[in-house]
Protein backbone atom coordinates (compact mmCIF):
# COMPACT_ATOMS: atom_id res chain seq x y z
CA UNK A 1 0.00 0.00 0.00
CA UNK A 2 1.37 3.46 -0.86
CA UNK A 3 2.56 5.71 1.96
CA UNK A 4 1.04 9.13 2.69
CA UNK A 5 3.50 10.57 0.14
CA UNK A 6 2.44 8.09 -2.54
CA UNK A 7 5.57 5.91 -2.45
CA UNK A 8 5.93 2.21 -1.86
CA UNK A 9 8.59 1.36 0.67
CA UNK A 10 9.94 -1.87 2.06
CA UNK A 11 12.61 -2.47 4.67
CA UNK A 12 15.62 -4.68 4.06
CA UNK A 13 16.91 -7.07 6.67
CA UNK A 14 19.70 -5.83 8.92
CA UNK A 15 23.25 -6.95 8.28
CA UNK A 16 23.62 -5.07 5.01
CA UNK A 17 25.61 -2.04 6.18
CA UNK A 18 28.74 -1.71 8.32
CA UNK A 19 28.10 0.26 11.51
CA UNK A 20 30.27 2.94 13.11
CA UNK A 21 29.47 1.17 16.38
CA UNK A 22 32.09 -1.44 15.46
CA UNK A 23 34.71 0.88 13.94
CA UNK A 24 38.17 1.44 15.38
CA UNK A 25 40.29 4.54 14.68
CA UNK A 26 44.05 4.30 15.20
CA UNK A 27 46.23 7.43 15.27
CA UNK A 28 49.41 6.14 16.88
CA UNK A 29 47.15 4.48 19.47
CA UNK A 30 43.52 3.43 19.42
CA UNK A 31 41.29 6.49 19.80
CA UNK A 32 39.01 6.20 22.82
CA UNK A 33 35.73 8.09 23.09
CA UNK A 34 35.86 8.91 19.37
CA UNK A 35 32.97 11.05 18.19
CA UNK A 36 33.68 11.85 14.56
CA UNK A 37 36.20 11.30 11.81
CA UNK A 38 36.15 12.86 8.36
CA UNK A 39 38.72 12.56 5.64
CA UNK A 40 39.40 13.19 2.00
CA UNK A 41 42.02 12.03 -0.48
CA UNK A 42 42.59 14.06 -3.62
CA UNK A 43 45.03 14.71 -6.40
CA UNK A 44 45.59 17.69 -8.62
CA UNK A 45 44.35 17.26 -12.17
CA UNK A 46 45.68 19.61 -14.84
CA UNK A 47 43.64 20.04 -18.00
CA UNK A 48 45.71 20.21 -21.19
CA UNK A 49 44.40 21.63 -24.47
CA UNK A 50 46.04 21.76 -27.86
CA UNK A 51 45.57 24.47 -30.47
CA UNK A 52 43.63 23.08 -33.42
CA UNK A 53 42.53 19.96 -31.53
CA UNK A 54 39.14 19.61 -29.77
CA UNK A 55 40.39 16.87 -27.46
CA UNK A 56 40.94 17.39 -23.75
CA UNK A 57 43.89 15.74 -22.01
CA UNK A 58 44.17 15.10 -18.28
CA UNK A 59 47.45 15.14 -16.41
CA UNK A 60 47.23 13.56 -12.96
CA UNK A 61 49.28 15.20 -10.24
CA UNK A 62 50.36 14.53 -6.69
CA UNK A 63 48.01 12.83 -4.24
CA UNK A 64 47.40 13.97 -0.69
CA UNK A 65 44.73 13.72 1.93
CA UNK A 66 43.59 15.12 5.20
CA UNK A 67 41.78 13.64 8.16
CA UNK A 68 39.98 15.40 10.98
CA UNK A 69 38.83 13.63 14.12
CA UNK A 70 37.12 14.65 17.33
CA UNK A 71 36.87 12.76 20.60
CA UNK A 72 35.55 13.33 24.08
CA UNK A 73 38.18 14.23 26.66
CA UNK A 74 38.36 11.40 29.19
CA UNK A 75 40.16 10.79 32.46
CA UNK A 76 43.56 10.70 30.72
CA UNK A 77 43.16 14.37 29.67
CA UNK A 78 43.58 16.35 26.48
CA UNK A 79 45.17 14.76 23.39
CA UNK A 80 45.81 11.49 25.25
CA UNK A 81 45.39 9.28 22.16
CA UNK A 82 47.31 11.50 19.74
CA UNK A 83 50.91 10.33 19.79
CA UNK A 84 53.10 12.05 17.22
CA UNK A 85 56.67 10.90 16.74
CA UNK A 86 59.62 12.82 15.34
CA UNK A 87 58.60 15.94 13.37
CA UNK A 88 54.90 15.28 14.03
CA UNK A 89 54.80 11.97 12.17
CA UNK A 90 51.96 9.66 13.25
CA UNK A 91 52.13 5.87 12.84
CA UNK A 92 50.07 3.78 12.43
CA UNK A 93 46.98 5.53 11.10
CA UNK A 94 44.06 3.29 10.20
CA UNK A 95 40.30 3.00 10.27
CA UNK A 96 38.91 -0.52 10.61
CA UNK A 97 35.34 -1.74 10.60
CA UNK A 98 34.33 -5.24 11.63
CA UNK A 99 30.92 -6.86 11.61
CA UNK A 100 29.00 -6.65 14.82
CA UNK A 101 25.90 -8.28 16.18
CA UNK A 102 23.89 -7.76 13.00
CA UNK A 103 26.30 -6.08 10.58
CA UNK A 104 28.23 -8.18 8.11
CA UNK A 105 30.42 -5.52 6.48
CA UNK A 106 34.10 -5.27 7.28
CA UNK A 107 37.24 -3.70 5.90
CA UNK A 108 39.64 -0.93 6.56
CA UNK A 109 41.69 1.96 5.32
CA UNK A 110 45.41 2.39 5.91
CA UNK A 111 46.76 5.92 5.81
CA UNK A 112 50.43 6.30 4.95
CA UNK A 113 52.98 8.97 5.80
CA UNK A 114 50.72 11.01 8.09
CA UNK A 115 51.87 14.14 9.83
CA UNK A 116 50.09 16.12 12.55
CA UNK A 117 48.95 19.46 11.14
CA UNK A 118 46.81 20.86 13.95
CA UNK A 119 45.11 20.04 17.23
CA UNK A 120 41.80 21.45 18.43
CA UNK A 121 39.67 21.51 21.53
CA UNK A 122 36.25 22.79 22.42
CA UNK A 123 33.48 23.16 24.92
CA UNK A 124 30.17 24.92 24.76
CA UNK A 125 27.70 26.39 27.24
CA UNK A 126 24.71 24.11 27.63
CA UNK A 127 26.69 21.03 26.66
CA UNK A 128 28.53 18.88 29.17
CA UNK A 129 31.08 17.45 26.75
CA UNK A 130 34.63 18.67 26.28
CA UNK A 131 36.26 17.59 23.04
CA UNK A 132 39.70 17.54 21.54
CA UNK A 133 40.78 16.65 18.05
CA UNK A 134 43.46 16.53 15.44
CA UNK A 135 43.94 17.30 11.78
CA UNK A 136 46.42 15.19 9.84
CA UNK A 137 47.85 15.46 6.35
CA UNK A 138 48.83 12.23 4.62
CA UNK A 139 50.45 11.07 1.40
CA UNK A 140 48.76 7.75 0.65
CA UNK A 141 45.52 5.88 1.25
CA UNK A 142 44.91 2.19 0.64
CA UNK A 143 42.34 -0.46 1.46
CA UNK A 144 43.41 -2.98 4.04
Amino acid sequence: MPTLFGTNRSAKATGQIASSEFAKITLGGVISLGQSVNGSYTRNIQTIFEIGNPNVYWLGGHEQGNLQMQRLVGKRGFFADIRPGACGEIKPVAINVTGGTCATGSGGLTIGDAILEAVSFGMQAGSLEITDGATLRFASLSRS
